[in-house]
């Protein structure tokens, strides 16, 4: 069993697993007749099971490996082991043919034996020792290889917080003069606050843009504060210029200590989803909860929708 899990590594081939199986099974018939008094024919079935099985571990490793094209273990060529299993079979016939009464035993037959578990224990002990010690050479490799990996990604994201930082700088720039314009050209208006809102949007997803780069760089900084839900839900619904489909339910004018940008990100997200992929003059249900436990209080949103033409999204948040 442990010489067939080895040979798993190599990719060991269907037909050589069955006589692996077929091997197992008759060593279980070997047990069973010696626990029915069948001791001299369960030797005799044995030793001509040790001896084939040797030479199917020599076969196997010549053979027997390379299922789908794949034979190659990184940690132990499987060329030693076809050194090893070739010394293994040559042992095991100088040792189980006097036992099968095949050729005279004499003296050297008696101790060969001794010689095989000596030779065969310091060369698979050798074996091991190669293995682990390629086995440890590769994690360092790997690790190596990891680390580079890791600086590569590191580098790569703080340049891409600068070219974003850049960038919004220089979007901030004409936004400022657009919004001049705006208050002068529309102030008065009716057109005045869709202007302003308008711009105020922009220069919300700039944050967005900023926000989700600190995300990505792990160096997002939580400002928390007081200010009330209500009012920050409203004026969600009021940029979506379609509030007469927004229907809320349940306690909502509270103070809560959060960071007024996360959230306010968050809850335009989610009703943004929601009018993307809801069905034309339906409601939007926003329902509010409030959270008591022994060790904090919490504020509970969640947004439904019909689903709409668009269908549902691939993948859905629950906040």
């Amino acid at each position: 069993m442990a010489n067939k899990l080895l040979f798993k590594e190599y990719s060991i081939r269907r037909f050589f697993g069955y006589l692996f199986n077929g091997a197992i099974c008759t060593s279980i018939f070997i047990i069973g007749l010696l626990i029915i008094g069948s001791v001299g024919l369960a030797l005799k079935i044995n030793a001509s099971l040790v001896l084939l099985i040797a030479v199917l571990f020599w076969v196997t490793a010549l053979f027997g490996t390379g299922a789908d094209g794949v034979a190659k273990n990184i940690n132990l060529p499987i060329n030693i082991l076809r050194v090893y299993y070739t010394f293994n079979v040559g042992m095991w016939v100088v040792i189980v043919l006097p036992v099968l009464g095949v050729i005279q035993s004499n003296e050297v037959f008696t101790y060969s034996n001794f010689i095989y578990s000596a030779l065969s224990g310091l060369l698979f002990c050798w074996i091991l020792q190669y293995r682990a010690k390629t086995i440890l050479k590769n994690e360092v490799l790997k690790s190596a290889a990891l680390k580079e990996e890791v600086e590569n990604e590191r580098i790569r994201r703080e340049e891409q917080g600068k070219l974003m930082s850049m960038l919004t700088h220089e979007i901030r720039t004409p936004l400022s003069v657009l919004k001049l314009v705006v208050d002068r050209k529309v102030a008065g208006s009716d057109l005045e606050d869709y202007a302003n809102r308008a711009v105020s949007n922009i220069d919300s997803i700039i944050d967005k843009c900023i926000q989700l780069d600190q995300l990505g760089l792990n160096v997002l900084q939580i400002h928390k504060s007081q200010f009330n839900f209500l009012a920050l839900l409203n004026s969600i619904i009021a940029d979506s210029r379609i509030d007469n489909r927004f229907l809320i339910r349940g306690n909502a004018d509270v103070e809560i200590e959060s960071d007024r940008d996360i959230v306010h990100v968050i809850t335009s997200n989610l009703l943004g989803n929601a009018i993307k992929h809801s069905a034309p003059e339906t409601s939007i249900n926003i329902d509010l909860e409030i959270l008591d436990s022994s060790s904090s209080r919490r504020l509970q949103f969640s947004v439904q929708n019909v689903i709409g033409p668009m269908g549902a999204p691939r993948s859905c948040t629950r906040i």
